[in-house]
């Protein structure tokens, strides 16, 4: 009979055991906290793209442990990505989480930190962001709670040489043709972000410090600050620097540093050629016994004027470089040595070699067509004067103000 009763009883527990495992269970499973809000503490977020960011959070209730792997970036609305729920950034990641702790070093409960790494690159990001919290819940469903607040995150391009351009001619003239002294325009343009990109850099991001000129022969010029980026450089005397050479080198140096880290700091850096007004080129010699008679054979003479023209800054480069395109006004004269007037016996005629005309001054030659025979009366020195204008559209001066002088010799 006791045994039968022992028996019974270990049936019995066998029976009940499970059911309170079960129960006890489900009491911890309701002891356990549940994630009933977030809430962002920081909503306007810019950051340099190629760095980690790290965003404060708050978890309600407060006990409640946030794993990583548990935690999704959520892009409600972005000019990079198309939005939906989940939706994950390319550019942006969720790399950690780690608990907030204040100055002192304490951990403040609730409080969260999301480490987000933004991808390097050029590119602009505005990004309206939520954090997505997944966690099981009683019923052991898998249930996503999503921040009442959004942040906006605004990523920027890291501030280099390839994003700014010095915009100022790589020739200028010392002064004009009556000695009023040539301002030279300078600027600091944004280039594109990327080869082949619309989209230019943001120069709201550069922070201008100073713009300096820099070489040899900087003291003999002054550089005014006209704001927007934007400055003059002007000679302060009359007198060219270096009266032997046709020009100057000066060094336009302007230094940056990135608004969004400071202590990135860019130097960007042009040279511009300051070219002498005047230029005297290689004499001609005009017999008289060769054109005592006006044929067919010695109707025309062409001038090399390629070396001339550059002699004064006039090159392929300054087409090249220059923004915007340069105008071109000439003046020609053929004078006696002393200045005075001279019987004129053939024309004056700028032509080029090829199809690229003022773009190419390399190819011009100055063809002169005679049209009158020469006699022992014309024998003496003279000298054809070419006054040459190359101005930007944009700029009250000239940028190349050349008077090129060419002496003639006539000969027996």
């Amino acid at each position: 009979m006791k045994k039968a009763l022992l028996y019974c009883g270990i049936a019995l527990l066998t029976a009940v055991l499970p059911g309170c495992k079960e129960m006890k269970d489900d009491i911890d499973t309701l002891k356990r906290p549940y994630p009933t809000g977030i809430t962002l503490l920081q909503s306007e977020i810019t950051v340099l793209n190629g760095s980690t960011l790290k965003v404060p959070f708050r978890v309600n209730p407060s006990n409640y442990i946030v794993q990583a792997e548990d935690l999704r970036l959520d892009a409600i609305r972005s000019q990079i990505t198309k939005a939906s729920y989940v939706t994950t950034i390319p550019e942006c990641s969720l790399v950690g989480v780690t608990p907030y702790k204040n100055q002192a070093g304490e951990t403040c409960e609730g409080q969260w930190i999301a480490e987000i790494e933004i991808l390097d690159g050029a590119y602009y990001g505005d990004i309206d962001f939520t954090l997505v919290l997944n966690y099981t819940d009683a019923d052991n469903r898998r249930v996503a709670l999503t921040s009442a607040t959004f942040g906006n995150l605004n990523t920027r391009i890291k501030l280099t040489g390839d994003m700014v351009d010095i915009d100022v001619s790589p020739a200028v003239s010392y002064v004009e043709l009556n000695n009023t002294p040539i301002a030279t325009s300078v600027r600091l343009l944004p280039c594109a972000i990327s080869e082949g990109s619309a989209t230019k850099f943001d120069m709201e991001d550069a922070i201008v410090d100073s713009c300096k000129l820099g070489g040899e022969f900087a003291g003999y010029f002054f550089l005014t600050d006209k704001g927007n980026a934007t400055w003059t450089m002007e000679p302060i005397g009359l007198d060219f620097p270096k009266p032997d050479e046709a020009f100057v080198p000066v060094d336009i140096n302007i230094y940056l540093t990135d608004r969004n880290d400071t202590t990135n700091h860019v130097l960007k850096t042009a040279l511009v050629k300051v070219y002498q007004t005047r230029c005297i080129a290689p004499a001609i010699t005009l017999k008289v016994s060769d054109y005592a008679e006006i044929t067919e054979a010695n109707k025309t003479l062409d001038i090399e004027m390629g070396e001339i023209m550059a002699a004064v800054g006039v090159t392929s480069e300054l087409f090249q470089q220059v923004r915007p395109p340069l105008g071109f006004t000439q003046t020609k004269q053929f004078m006696h040595e002393d200045g005075t007037s001279a019987r004129t016996f053939f024309m004056q005629s700028l032509k080029y070699k090829d199809d690229k005309g003022t773009t190419s001054p390399e190819a011009m030659y100055l063809q002169l067509i005679f049209f009158a025979p020469l006699d022992t009366e014309d024998i003496g020195s003279y000298y054809i004067s070419l006054n040459m204008l190359y101005s930007r559209t944009s700029d009250p001066q000239p940028t190349i103000a050349a008077n090129i002088k060419i002496p003639v010799i006539v000969t027996e």
